[in-house]
């Protein structure tokens, strides 16, 4: 790819849980169950506004992204917004006279 493109991908599906499973190399297995395949929307330089937006509403419209769940062990245990908070709280009672 040169400088002057750009490119967003999306989810486009999932592999489904009885696809046989194959090498790709040494320390690689594709296709494996779960695992998801993309659409790429391709542009040419500065076209990143639109292809957000191609991106944006293909996922929308089709929801694709949700229909797989993320792995237990995958979801972090703390989260941005648990942090956020506890960070302004700290420093709200910090600034008190």
């Amino acid at each position: 790819m040169w400088m002057d493109e750009c490119f967003t991908t999306v989810p486009l599906g999932f592999f489904p849980e009885n696809v046989t499973i194959r090498s790709a190399g040494p320390d690689t297995v594709y296709p494996a169950p779960g695992i998801p395949f993309g659409l790429s929307f391709l542009g040419t330089a500065f076209s990143d506004f639109d292809l957000i937006g191609f991106g944006y509403a293909y996922e929308q419209a089709t929801k694709t992204r949700l229909a797989s769940k993320a792995y237990a062990a995958a979801v972090p245990k703390t989260q941005l917004k648990d942090i956020v908070c506890r960070n302004d709280r700290r420093s709200l009672q910090m600034n008190r006279p």
